[in-house]
């Protein structure tokens, strides 16, 4: 009977362990109800962090001399509370020269798998980082301008992308929406863009494709055309590509851990498992694409170096004014709960922010609410690193950059 009782007293006294949901997506959802407990969000940021592994890479070495900043830390209530109980892992604010709001996740949440030297994903916060890369190829001399055509890259030549201008994939009108959907992938077979070789789509799903009519060149966003983008730009570069990264982010940004660019080592199938019994890929297969991993630190230098661009009126601030003064309407009913607040798109950024359409302000903006925001009037930056949207984005992003702080 003791015994029993003991059994009984163990069982019913042990903490429960929540259960983690596992979606069909390798992201959760966005914006998915009811929320998802910490034990899933844990799952899924582990998964974050460990999926690179499978991947090779365009690693870029730590500086030697990384960039420092000032701080001059102020302390928000309503920032903490959202440190303690929502997914967010990293919060930087940065103005006018100093890190103002610097915030990681408590060590009782995840604090205890993420600090500052965690390389976390950007998911397509990284399609910004192409463009920027790009600019500093054709500052570099290797692509002439952004209104050259990509008619030079033998990988496309039989796609509707082949001849089309590079600022057109810049502001995602290419044109290819019988062809390429942004939540379907590939429409004929339902590939995923991300995880198969360029040359595999132009072999397959893309031969002979055609661009839509020219009336119907709009706004069109998926990220196919930033892997293009990418890819050409691995072309033109060649063998130099390696040293332009080293060259952005190593030696200018000053990045002070290792940071990549991810690029697929397997041909796989099209349910996407690896199938290695197929030849490993080549960068020439066009292999390479745009998720970007760096700290939280890190992420917060390449958005200075930006703004600096900019302010300094550099090769690149000039491509970056230009991609801002050629940005188009996005023309869309768009009820998403973070891009409604911007209307225009300027080359892979996101541009003209509600209430603040007079400042001249770009957004990097990523699934699950990775978000870079850079106000260029002001000099004040915001970086969000999380692993669900489940925050207050409005106030952490968008009404830290137009007021100036945070709500206490």
């Amino acid at each position: 009977m003791k015994k029993l009782t003991i059994l009984f007293l163990l069982f019913f006294a042990s903490p429960v362990v929540a259960q983690v949901t596992e979606y069909e997506t390798w992201n959760i959802p966005e914006y998915i109800k009811p929320d998802p407990n910490d034990e899933t969000l844990k799952f899924y940021l582990n998964r974050q962090l460990n999926d690179p592994l499978d991947f090779d890479k365009w690693i870029i070495l730590p500086s030697k001399m990384p960039t420092r900043f000032q701080s001059e830390i102020k302390k928000s209530e309503f920032l903490s509370k959202q440190m303690m109980e929502t997914p967010i892992v990293s919060y930087l604010y940065f103005d006018d020269g100093k890190i103002v709001y610097d915030e990681k996740s408590p060590k009782e949440r995840f604090g205890y798998i993420v600090n500052d030297t965690t390389r976390l994903l950007s998911n397509s916060v990284g399609k910004s980082l192409v463009s920027y890369v790009l600019g500093h190829a054709i500052c570099a001399g290797y692509i002439g301008s952004i209104d050259d055509k990509i008619n030079d890259w033998p990988l496309i030549e039989n796609t509707l992308y082949h001849n089309q201008k590079l600022i057109d994939l810049l502001n995602m009108k290419a044109r290819d929406d019988k062809y390429v959907d942004d939540f379907k992938g590939m429409l004929s077979t339902g590939r995923w863009y991300n995880v198969h070789s360029i040359k595999s789509f132009s072999e397959r799903e893309l031969k002979g494709s055609k661009p839509s009519p020219s009336w119907n060149e709009k706004y069109r966003y998926n990220g196919f055309i930033t892997n293009i983008l990418m890819n050409y730009t691995i072309h033109k570069s060649g063998e130099n590509y390696q040293k332009l990264l080293n060259d952005i982010f190593n030696k200018k940004v000053g990045i002070e851990y290792s940071a990549f660019f991810l690029k697929n080592k397997w041909q796989r199938k099209d349910n996407g498992r690896f199938d290695e019994s197929l030849p490993t890929l080549k960068d020439e297969d066009g292999r390479s694409w745009y998720m970007f991993y760096a700290s939280r630190y890190d992420y917060l230098r390449i958005a200075k170096a930006i703004l600096d661009d900019w302010h300094n009126d550099t090769c690149v601030g000039q491509y970056l004014k230009t991609l801002y003064d050629r940005k188009i309407a996005k023309n869309q009913n768009n009820n998403h709960p973070r891009l409604k607040h911007t209307s225009h798109y300027a080359g892979q950024f996101h541009t003209n922010i509600s209430g603040m359409t007079n400042r001249k302000i770009m957004l990097m903006e990523g699934y699950g609410g990775q978000a870079i925001m850079i106000d260029f009037d002001n000099s004040r930056i915001v970086v969000v690193n999380t692993i669900h949207t489940d925050f207050d984005w409005y106030e952490l992003v968008h009404q830290v950059i137009e007021n100036g702080h945070l709500k206490n």
